[in-house]
């Protein structure tokens, strides 16, 4: 039979080997209560996104896609949530304008670069196209980018940016959307601007159209400009529109690259 000293001597090992062992209980502590918040910072980065792809996908996109814009990826939540504020009280186009202006001039370099990376056999092309743009000479850089663009469009989606020849681009991105990005939300918001009725894609008749009507319309439209019908288009903003294409569809060719390695 167990005396109580016995047992007082059982007691102190069980404690010592209860302190042997707290160290690592407290480190297993520290390491739940860090999964813990990593699973909550991922989950709230989860809602902030599907905010944004809303933002983007409900009012941003179709206001970009009537100006002639092609911008999404690059833009930060605060400017998306500016722009949602913005678009829907109306009278701040010219304020939108200057801004995507300012915001597509600040990321030439990275489009150009992410271009010739996704590129390489148009590279000497749009390098004289960018450097058109950037000395000025806005009717070379417009037309010589409106033309990749299609060519892009073409070699990543099966259709070309502006004509229905090969098949329709919307169906083409709607395909894409679908199979291969469904799970990244705001990236297919920001793609699905491609499912949008683009100005810039229509026929001059039908810009005149809108125009006449004082409906929202591209100020570049590319029937007009590759057909010679156009001649006041030469200018930066135009310019950008079409760099702000090329860096769209720099980011579906990387996108649609990355799921092939994955894949």
């Amino acid at each position: 039979m167990a005396t109580l000293a016995d047992i007082y001597r059982e007691l102190n090992r069980s404690r010592a080997m209860f302190d042997s062992f707290r160290p690592i209980i407290d480190e297993a502590a520290k390491v739940a209560r860090y999964v813990n918040k990593m699973c909550d910072d991922m989950e709230k980065f989860r809602r902030d996104s599907e905010l944004v792809a809303g933002y983007y996908r409900d009012t941003i996109r179709k206001y970009f896609a009537e100006h002639g814009w092609y911008v999404g990826a690059s833009l930060t939540a605060r400017q998306l949530a500016t722009l949602k504020r913005l678009i829907p009280e109306g009278g701040h186009e010219a304020d939108i304008e200057a801004f995507m202006v300012d915001h597509v001039r600040s990321t030439l370099t990275e489009i150009e670069n992410s271009a010739f990376t996704a590129w390489p056999n148009r590279k000497p092309i749009l390098e004289d196209a960018f450097s058109a743009h950037r000395s000025g000479q806005y009717s070379l850089s417009i037309p010589c980018l409106l033309a990749q663009a299609d060519g892009m469009a073409f070699d990543i989606l099966d259709a070309f940016a502006f004509t229905n020849h090969s098949g329709n681009i919307s169906a083409k991105t709607r395909q894409l959307i679908d199979s291969d990005i469904p799970s990244y939300s705001t990236m297919s918001s920001y793609v699905g601007i491609l499912l949008e009725d683009a100005a810039m894609r229509d026929r001059t008749g039908v810009r005149d159209e809108k125009r006449d009507l004082g409906a929202p319309m591209s100020p570049l439209n590319r029937h007009g400009v590759m057909h010679g019908i156009d001649t006041d288009y030469p200018n930066e903003a135009n310019s950008l529109r079409v760099v702000s294409l090329i860096g769209l569809l720099a980011t579906i060719h990387g996108l649609k690259n990355s799921d092939e390695e994955d894949g």
